[in-house]
């Protein structure tokens, strides 16, 4: 009887307890609940108030005129002026703090490395699109209080205190250079027929000389023809706008054909025409040839 009336008053007396602490865990839950709630609505009213502020703030600036505007944005500094203006921004770079906060744990440093690389590049509107240069670049720490004198490169050809061009005047004072350029090219030939036996690498360096010579004899004797043709048009031009006509310009092309005729004409009849339409038959058919596809050959 006495230990089984000792287990029953045992038993009890636990019940007791559980039931107490229960009791109390309930009565700590519901206090902490209370207080959750308290500071949670205090945190809302404090936002709410914030944001009050910053409406406020931000009304009150957009009614300052610009130069204090800047002034502020000095005093405060960028990010901060940017805050006052968007809280959209403020919010979305809290949240990606926190989200690289919370990968920089389990990545590696040269995997941030890399996005932070591909994030810095600059986003093409298409595919085909110009890489666009980004205008982020660090400031020198040294800054240039007193200018220095940099030596500039001087041409006077391109300066206005010589004057302007006058292609007439440069062509008949410099046209002595046509009679050297015509001595040379005799000197030339008589150095080749001297050494044509003798010395080969000689011959070829004087057959390349006189050939630069006479091309760029050629490329003159074309550009004063095609002058002529120019001026004698821009003539013909003045007197009909003098008889009141609207005055009529001619492209390169046309000034080209107008060549071309000219020098048929006076080809005309000769062996030379003959050759001329030959060469340029050729040049026409080596264009053509080389525009042409490939033949596709069969697999054996």
């Amino acid at each position: 009887m006495n230990r089984a009336g000792q287990k029953h008053i045992n038993f009890e007396n636990d019940s007791e307890n559980e039931h107490d602490s229960y009791a109390s865990n309930s009565e700590y839950n519901s206090d902490s609940d209370n207080s959750q709630n308290q500071n949670s609505s205090d945190e809302e009213s404090e936002s709410e108030e914030v944001k009050n502020r910053m409406i406020t703030l931000r009304n009150e600036l957009k009614s300052l005129p610009f130069d204090k505007l800047v002034e502020i944005k000095q005093k405060i500094g960028i990010k901060e002026f940017e805050k006052l203006f968007s809280n959209k921004k403020a919010a979305s770079s809290v949240k990606d703090s926190k989200e690289t906060n919370t990968k920089s744990s389990g990545t590696s440093l040269v995997e941030r490395k890399k996005s932070n690389s591909k994030k810095s590049g600059s986003k093409k509107k298409t595919k085909n699109a110009p890489s666009e240069m980004s205008s982020k670049r660090p400031v020198s720490r040294f800054r240039a209080v007193v200018p220095v004198k940099s030596d500039k490169p001087y041409d006077p050809r391109f300066d206005k205190a010589t004057g302007h061009f006058n292609k007439d005047l440069f062509e008949k004072s410099y046209s002595f250079l046509n009679d050297y350029r015509a001595s040379e090219v005799e000197e030339i030939q008589n150095k080749i027929s001297k050494l044509k036996n003798k010395d080969t690498q000689k011959v070829e360096e004087y057959e390349s000389m006189l050939k630069q010579i006479k091309s760029k004899m050629l490329t003159d004797v074309n550009k004063t023809k095609l002058n002529d043709i120019r001026k004698e048009h821009r003539k013909r031009e003045k007197e009909l706008v003098e008889q009141g006509k609207k005055p009529f310009f001619l492209k390169k092309s046309t000034v080209k054909q107008i060549e071309l005729s000219e020098r048929f004409e006076k080809l005309k009849g000769t062996k030379k025409l003959d050759m001329l339409l030959e060469k340029k038959r050729k040049r026409n058919a080596a264009k053509d040839h080389k525009s042409m596809p490939f033949k596709r050959r069969n697999k054996d």
